[in-house]
C-alpha cells in the first residue's frame, strides 16, 4: 500500500519472510526535490536497504532500489575489536624486567665464532 502525504511519500513493502520495509520519498520546505529516507533492516549476515525512486503517479507502480550489503555488521564488530586491542596495547600490564633471568639461557659467543677459535 503507497501513503501520501503533503511532506513525504511512502510505500509499505513486505519481503520474504513476511519483513515489511518503509521507504519513503520526503519533500522539504524550500526544496524542490524530494529525498529518499531508505529502509534498512540489519541483520549478522546481512543488511538489506529499500528505497523509493519515484513516487507513484495514480497510485499504481513505483520503482524501488533494492541494495544487499553481505557481512555489513561485522565490520563495526571488527572496529570493535581493533578498538579494544588499541586499548590494551595503550595501557599493557606488568612489564618484564630486564636484569631479570630469562628462561632460555644465553650463549656467551655465537657458535660460529667458537668454531673458528676450536679449529686453530
Amino acid at each position: 500500500s503507497v501513503t501520501e502525504t503533503r511532506t513525504s511519500v511512502g510505500a509499505r513493502i513486505k519481503v520474504d519472510g513476511g519483513k515489511t520495509y518503509e521507504p519513503q520519498l520526503r519533500r522539504f520546505p524550500n526544496n524542490s526535490q524530494a529525498i529518499g529516507t531508505p529502509s534498512v533492516h540489519t541483520g549478522f549476515v546481512d543488511d538489506v536497504y529499500l528505497s523509493l525512486l519515484t513516487a507513484p503517479a495514480d497510485g499504481d507502480t513505483v520503482n524501488v532500489r533494492v541494495i544487499i550489503e553481505p557481512l555489513a555488521v561485522w565490520m563495526w564488530i571488527g572496529g570493535g575489536v581493533i578498538a579494544l586491542g588499541t586499548i590494551l596495547a595503550a595501557w599493557p600490564g606488568k612489564r618484564r624486567n630486564p636484569i631479570d633471568p630469562v628462561s632460555a639461557p644465553i650463549a656467551s659467543e655465537p657458535e660460529a665464532e667458537r668454531e673458528l677459535v676450536t679449529a686453530d
